[in-house]
């Protein structure tokens, strides 16, 4: 689920804030969770998640029970008794060989966990970070991660274990392995290079060898990469940029004789 709260995010350069949203995963019997900050609560955001929190437990559960329904299914339509996944959620769940079950509404029983481990963010997490200033979401994330730490292996509960204990001890042995790949999401764009040599792509450009200045180019997203073809033939590769719109990515032998030193 994603969390109530958010966190600011205040551009260094600009001073513009920006909300980030916390996403949060909870394993049922021991209630040890995972959390992140994210930019957005669309798909690629949603995916990665649940990504990063199977690789965080170091397996992968049956059954993952989201209470998210309008980022992981279809809308239901009148008439319809359940939700559909939808195509991106269900090419993840094969990835990893997990059931998609998503809570029911009117069925608190169903998301009883998750709203457990929410709260539990909203007050540890949440709540010892907002009175901080926070300017990127990887400083943000780093932050998250040790107040996480807290909450699974210093907090101890009424019988004296803690979260982290109770998942080694009865849930870990139970999840299956993680595949040989970590899942991405794929997406194919095309794009003209500008003048520039560069691209423009989700508000951020890449650089092209300048002789591709006014070419159609093809270009793959995935949640961290930037690939840029032409045709068939492979152009390029740059680091996914996010965050704050305008970014450049420029590599050096890209740029042209007389702009070189600039």
């Amino acid at each position: 689920d994603w969390a109530g709260d958010t966190l600011d995010l205040v551009d260094a350069a600009s001073g513009e804030v920006a909300r980030a949203v916390l996403f949060v995963a909870v394993l049922p019997y021991s209630g040890a969770l995972f959390c992140r900050a994210y930019l957005d609560m669309k798909s690629p955001a949603w995916l990665d998640a649940h990504t990063r929190a199977f690789g965080f437990y170091g397996g992968v559960t049956q059954i993952v029970v989201p209470d998210n329904p309008t980022t992981s299914t279809h809308q239901r339509h009148k008439g319809e008794a359940e939700r559909v996944v939808n195509a991106r959620y269900q090419q993840l769940a094969d990835h990893y060989q997990t059931a998609i079950v998503p809570a029911r509404a009117r069925k608190p029983r169903d998301k009883a966990a998750v709203e457990n481990a929410v709260n539990v963010v909203n007050k540890r997490v949440i709540g010892y970070l907002e009175a901080e200033v926070w300017t990127t979401l990887a400083e943000l994330n780093e932050a998250i991660d040790e107040r996480v730490t807290e909450v699974n292996h210093d907090l101890r509960r009424a019988d004296g274990t803690t979260r982290w204990e109770l998942f080694i001890a009865e849930e870990r042995p139970l999840l299956a392995s993680l595949p040989a790949t970590r899942f991405e999401e794929v997406e194919w764009k095309e794009v003209k290079a500008g003048r520039n040599y560069h691209v423009s792509c989700d508000y951020q450009r890449y650089s092209v060898p300048y002789r591709l200045a006014g070419r159609m180019l093809r270009i793959r997203l995935t949640t961290t990469r930037v690939t840029i073809f032409e045709g068939h033939d492979l152009v390029c590769e740059h680091r996914r940029l996010n965050g704050r719109k305008g970014q450049y990515s420029t590599l050096g032998e890209h740029v042209p004789p007389q702009h070189q030193g600039i």
